[in-house]
């Protein structure tokens, strides 16, 4: 018997709160019937079996088309939300039953079914959340009314009690925690799918395109955490917001991204150094004459910048790792000189091509960090 791996246990895990989630449902939602969405498409779309013998409704694509029409990302209304989250047997109990039943045959890739499962527990997880926080009780006065004395003085007043302070509005924390959430999902997928210079000058176009309008002054601090590049957090430390909220945002991104990032310049000045570079092909004469370590750098940054597999400056300590990274990354280049010639048939390109150089590249160049270098020793 197979040990379930830690993905299937995840999985697992993961239905489970599904379950759960879906025993809570709040009465507010609508109960589901046969004539709704879900039954109806469980019924058009049928699971295989001895009736169905069409070999293009594979149990795997019958699982993706019905999650795709009922649950899919293109499938929400105008606030977000997923359309056809109902309660009842002929609802989200159909849909657990048969994310168990699909589970327990192996019907789906874990992988794929994993995010559309996580959709179904966030959008559930916001449906419990808003109706606990509409269905919260209000708080009332505890005061009694003492019975009239006679005796007491009649100008006398009793002292009169404070009004209990509202509780906060929960409007950027249920943005920040919920709807932030699910904006996100669809934000990065239309963010990431941008000409890629869009993306390096102005990382956070994202807004405009994706975020709705009421939505941006709670988001703009909260997305600089959630980006995980250096690039985002040395954003996040810095004061920026945009001044006002008529402010021109995408003007601002590029002036923001232009005056604390530099970035190109800096490329164009490590490309244009490392073009100069001459570099040798022969492994004799470096082992004979390895020269400085100045020039070492450079040509190791050289062939950095065709090799991958180059080690970077941070991990060469001394000269004899310089010079043993060198000699591995000329082999490495004289075995490409040598596939090219053979695709190409061409005898004149020989492995003695000791000036040979690289086009140089563009300001946006893949150049390693470390490799950026410091040029003076």
């Amino acid at each position: 018997m197979s040990v379930p791996s830690a993905a299937f246990k995840q999985f697992e895990k993961r239905l489970a709160l599904l379950k759960t989630l879906t025993s809570k449902i709040p009465t507010t939602v609508p109960l589901a019937k046969q004539e709704d969405r879900i039954y109806e498409i469980f019924q058009k779309i049928p699971v295989p079996g001895p009736e169905n013998n069409d070999p293009d409704l594979t149990p795997s694509f019958v699982f993706n088309r019905r999650m795709d029409i009922l649950f899919g990302e293109d499938v929400r209304d105008e606030n977000g939300r997923l359309k056809y989250i109902l309660r009842g047997k002929y609802g989200m109990d159909l849909v657990v039953n048969y994310f168990t039943s699909s589970l327990a045959t192996a019907t789906f890739g874990l992988g794929t079914a994993m995010v559309k499962l996580e959709r179904l527990i966030k959008e559930l997880e916001f449906l419990c959340a808003s109706s606990s926080t509409q269905s919260a009780p209000k708080k009332r006065k505890s005061a009694t009314v003492e019975e009239y004395n006679e005796d007491e003085d009649e100008d006398f007043q009793p002292p009169k009690q404070k009004r209990a302070s509202a509780s906060p509005e929960a409007g950027p924390a249920l943005v920040s925690t919920i709807v932030y959430e699910k904006v996100w999902a669809s934000a990065c997928t239309t963010f990431w799918t941008l000409p890629r210079i869009c993306q390096i000058v102005d990382p956070f176009r994202i807004f405009h395109l994706c975020f709705p309008e009421k939505l941006r002054p709670y988001l703009y601090r909260l997305s600089h955490k959630r980006f995980s590049t250096d690039l985002q957090s040395r954003a996040h430390k810095l004061d920026c917001r945009p001044p006002s909220r008529t402010y021109n945002t995408t003007c601002y991104w590029r002036h923001f991204h232009a005056k604390h990032f530099p970035i190109d310049n800096h490329l164009l000045k490590v490309n244009n150094e490392l073009d100069k570079v001459v570099c040798r092909l022969d492994i004799a004469i470096i082992k004979s004459s390895p020269g400085t370590n100045a020039s070492l750098d450079l040509e190791i940054g050289w062939f950095r910048r065709l090799d991958k597999e180059v080690p970077i400056k941070a991990r060469l300590g001394n000269k004899e790792l310089k010079v043993q990274a060198l000699i591995q990354a000329v082999e490495r280049h004289l075995i490409r000189i040598a596939k090219a010639a053979q695709q190409l048939g061409s005898p004149e390109l020989t492995l003695e091509q000791n000036n040979y150089t690289h086009p140089r590249p563009s300001s946006d160049s893949d150049v390693d960090s470390d490799a950026d270098m410091e040029l003076a020793y």
